[in-house]
């Protein structure tokens, strides 16, 4: 196969492959609930990309393609969960 050929194949590939990132994103999202512990979280979902603010109530993020997950937790508890397009070059 030409250098031409195979970067076209590859990008071909990487346009199928951004959907299922995607519905990931939203397959994940619809697992967690209020609630969950912190541990339960990175259970599902591994450990976040980053975490941020007050160690007594974090946010963690997961980036899946071009969705991220941010979920702020409050004495260990998921208070908040939100579904939000990812910044522009950032990946899991």
């Amino acid at each position: 196969m030409s250098k031409k050929g195979l970067c076209l194949w590859l990008l071909l590939l990487s346009l199928a492959a951004a959907p299922l990132a995607c519905d990931q994103a939203r397959s994940k999202f619809d697992q967690i609930s209020l609630g969950l512990t912190r541990q339960q979280v990175e259970k599902l979902l591994g450990k976040p990309a980053t975490v941020t603010g007050d160690p007594a109530t974090p946010t963690a993020t997961w980036t899946y393609g071009k969705e991220k997950l941010v979920i702020q937790f409050n004495q260990d508890r998921v208070q908040l969960k939100q579904l939000a397009p990812a910044e522009r070059g950032k990946g899991h």
